[in-house]
């Protein structure tokens, strides 16, 4: 469904998808009507694959699988330009981030490996990613003992890390 050309089969239709974003975030996909002002004011639009309006339209039209076996979902700047300036109130940035959420339940296989390395991280240390080293001109690395700094206060991130879990992570980390 990525060819503009492409007929859609409507037997890939799922309305109860749509209507399923529809009743669970503040997004409506159906009150769309095509203006494209989210498209042409979407900052990862202008560098990335992402099309927002198109992402809107399959929502609306059910094409569930597409949608969320898309890369294009995760390129998302949320710099919510697309849901400031929308002129019916759709609330794209909400639905994008309902559908990345459900193509992680669903364990697709375009959820980025950085997200997977993250989340990963969060769960095994709490951090994004483990403390660096810092690095001199002279290329010579020291860490944080060797430069008198502080321990790392490491967040609280048992919660976090049961929702992380509760999301479908669990299958994607395996």
């Amino acid at each position: 469904m990525d060819d503009p050309k492409q007929i859609v089969d409507f037997s890939q239709l799922d309305l109860e998808f749509s209507n399923y974003v529809k009743h669970n975030t503040s997004a409506n996909p159906f009150v769309c009507f095509t203006c494209r002002t989210c498209a042409s004011l979407c900052t990862s639009g202008k560098v990335n694959v992402l099309n927002i309006a198109k992402i809107i339209r399959k929502v609306a039209l059910g094409l569930k699988d597409s949608v969320l076996n898309s890369k294009e979902i995760w390129t998302c700047a949320t710099c919510m330009k697309c849901q400031e300036f929308c002129p019916q109130g759709v609330n794209p940035l909400d639905m994008i981030y309902f559908l990345q959420n459900k193509a992680v339940e669903a364990g697709t296989p375009t959820i980025p490996t950085a997200y997977v390395e993250m989340v990963k991280n969060i769960i095994k240390i709490g951090l994004i990613q483990p403390p660096q080293e810092i690095i001199s001109l002279d290329f010579d690395e020291f860490d944080r003992e060797e430069l008198g700094l502080p321990d790392l206060s490491m967040p609280d991130t048992d919660k976090l890390k049961l929702n992380l879990l509760k999301t479908g992570f669990r299958h994607v980390i395996k």
